[in-house]
């Protein structure tokens, strides 16, 4: 028998946090990630007689948000995709695994707290993760010595985890 409406979007909302990451993994773009995130859910609710049971609709999800997420890539024509297919596949098995992952607050509390490092140290963070630069690669892009680069990046991971669980402390929110 298939899942109701209401069972669809009370599952939905409990797998929420594992189904945002896994397609956070694949696009590193947050509001692009929303975007698929409400298209997947509403799909589902529109399908629901199609879904049997709350196992069938995890993995539902995940193979709908992985297609959305190709598609959401494709119409980005001057984005390249940031992960290869079968890197997306070796992901899968994964996830299940995963506790509840990173809220809207440790988000936002990661994005006030880059605000609040060092131009330098905040330009190095950038370069790194959505640059996807390491290493030397990094260092000769910026001008700076490895080991300068290093320092500045561990430091700058530091803070930014002491910040991240001082609002999350304050917020009365999870920790990470």
């Amino acid at each position: 028998m298939a899942l109701s409406r209401q069972q669809i979007v009370r599952l939905g909302l409990r797998e929420q946090d594992r189904l945002m990451a896994y397609i956070l993994a694949i696009l590193h773009d947050d509001h692009l990630a929303e975007d698929v995130f409400q298209e997947t859910f509403a799909l589902a609710v529109d399908q629901a007689d199609q879904i049997r049971d709350a196992d069938h609709l995890v993995r539902w999800f995940r193979v709908t948000a992985r297609n959305k997420s190709k598609e959401a890539i494709r119409r980005q024509v001057r984005q390249p995709a940031r992960l290869d297919d079968d890197v997306i596949e070796q992901l899968e098995p994964h996830f299940d695994k995963l506790p509840g992952l990173a809220t809207s607050d440790t988000l936002e509390a990661l994005r006030d707290c880059m605000d609040q490092l060092a131009p330098n140290a905040r330009r190095l963070v950038e370069l790194r993760y959505a640059q996807n630069l390491s290493g030397q690669k990094l260092a000769d892009f910026v001008s700076q010595k490895l080991n300068t680069v290093y320092v500045t990046l561990s430091r700058a991971h530091r803070a930014l985890g002491d910040c991240i669980r001082r609002r999350l402390t304050e917020q009365g929110g999870r920790h990470v």
